[in-house]
């Protein structure tokens, strides 16, 4: 009732919370080694399509560093590359109370992320979703991985299909279409003048807000598919819409 009436701050409070998200069974996969990308990679080509999300240290695009790439290609499996997070941001502690148990992990050189990446995101046979993702293909194009077959952008399919609603972002349209709450990133990266930038965001939470991401875009892309062919707006974003993007 609250979604159809468009009140969306008491949707916000009688949506699931953080203890329901605890509950689902969760396939989140931090990326470490060459043999788990193969894996991922192997999933995404068997898939088809994919939905991708990009980590950085700045809103704008044409200055912000990529700090990690998060990828979907099915409901609550996802998997997130390191890329380049700050030493302290890759130290994980066995023992939260105990120093003697922490380990630095160490990703893949991002060189190698390229490598084994860069093709399976330049496949235009391979069809890729995102929210925004004009934005995570300038970030990618910049960092020498250009993206190839768009398919799918759920922030442009939530406006095409609601454009009166004031906001798009993907908080707000994964509490409208699947009644979740997603972490905010204020929970990784602080706010106001004491906020970091994600780079410095520990590794194995930025995992879980990544996946998050991806996972609840590669959603969002299911339910926009027939609403889009529903409301007969198929023509205007495959023709119009994605090609501007």
């Amino acid at each position: 009732v609250f979604a159809g009436l468009a009140f969306h701050s008491l949707l916000e409070e009688a949506a699931p919370g953080p203890a329901a998200r605890e509950q689902e069974e969760l396939d989140y996969r931090l990326v470490l080694t060459e043999a788990q990308l193969a894996e991922a990679i192997d999933e995404l080509r068997a898939a088809g399509e994919f939905a991708v999300d990009t980590e950085t240290d700045s809103q704008d695009p044409m200055r912000a560093k990529l700090v990690g790439i998060s990828l979907c290609a099915g409901e609550g499996r996802a998997y997130y590359i390191p890329v380049a997070h700050q030493p302290e941001a890759l130290t994980v502690f066995g023992d939260p109370d105990d120093l003697t148990t922490a380990k630095m992990l160490e990703p893949m050189p991002p060189g190698r992320v390229k490598a084994l990446l860069g093709p399976v995101l330049a496949d235009p046979a391979l069809g890729k979703m995102g929210h925004n993702i004009k934005y995570d293909l300038i970030v990618l194009a910049r960092a020498g991985m250009p993206v190839e077959g768009v398919v799918m952008d759920t922030m442009v399919a939530s406006y095409l299909t609601d454009p009166s609603r004031m906001r798009h972002n993907l908080g707000e349209v994964s509490l409208q279409y699947l009644r979740r709450q997603t972490i905010p990133i204020t929970e990784l990266i602080g706010k106001g003048s004491k906020a970091t930038t994600f780079d410095h965001a520990p590794v194995d939470r930025a995992c879980e807000y990544a996946c998050e991401d991806a996972d609840m875009t590669w959603r969002l892309a299911k339910v926009f598919k027939p609403l889009l062919a529903e409301r007969k707006l198929e023509p205007l974003f495959k023709e119009v819409e994605i090609p501007l993007i």
